[in-house]
């Protein structure tokens, strides 16, 4: 229910590519402006050839890029098992005395919604601040961070009160401003080098999670 209107707007809205066909809401002289600005600004990678690779791992962008992906990756997955918690945590029922459980069924479901609104604030805000000159990208990439280690410290020691650890869980939601920073900082480091570019960026996807990363703008 919540992909078919998405589906319906990306057909009617999305503009595609600039070789592809006029979109209904852009003139021609828009449309080929697009195209003029794209054989200008943004030339087509060469083939990822042995040169390229060599001349990648010489650099230190490919070696720094991926050990910095893999563990803030790593570091920021727990962030989804909030649910478990609150289906395992039991209380003693004063009355009968019997363990039961502690959060209802619409607090499990719930509760750990806001640890995804958090990372869609904090995705947009941070990017925003580091995109507009006004923080520098490190600055945020360190500050989402930060709160990552506090919230994973937190939840290794684990023996304290439900309320710290739904600011350990909440916390995390931080880590969402990490991979969009990152993965537009490397762009326009390397915007210079596309063979090498989308080596980096392909091989940060690859080898945190195997490939299965859906967040990892630019790869085109």
């Amino acid at each position: 229910m919540i992909t078919l209107p998405i589906a319906v707007i990306g057909f009617a809205f999305f503009p595609g590519l600039p070789s592809s066909r006029k979109p209904w809401f852009l003139t021609a002289e828009e449309h080929q402006r697009a195209k003029d600005r794209m054989d200008k600004d943004h030339k087509q990678a060469g083939p990822l050839n042995l040169g390229v690779i060599k001349r990648t791992l010489r650099g230190h962008m490919w070696w720094f890029c991926v050990a910095i992906y893999i563990l803030m990756i790593n570091s920021s997955y727990w962030s989804g098992y909030m649910t478990l918690w609150l289906k395992a945590a039991t209380t003693v029922d004063p009355a009968s005395g019997v363990r039961v459980a502690k959060y209802s069924v619409e607090m499990i479901n719930v509760y750990p919604t806001f640890v995804n609104l958090i990372s869609a604030l904090s995705s947009w805000i941070g990017t925003t601040l580091a995109g507009s000159g006004l923080v520098q990208p490190w600055q945020m990439f360190s500050f989402a961070s930060a709160g990552a280690l506090v919230g994973v410290s937190i939840l290794t020691a684990w023996d304290v009160p439900d309320g710290a650890k739904f600011f350990a869980f909440y916390i995390s939601g931080l880590s969402g401003m990490t991979s969009p920073i990152l993965y537009s900082w490397v762009n326009t480091v390397l915007k210079g080098d596309l063979e090498q570019r989308a080596l980096v960026i392909g091989s940060m996807s690859e080898f945190s999670t195997g490939g299965g990363n859906d967040d990892a703008p630019g790869l085109s």
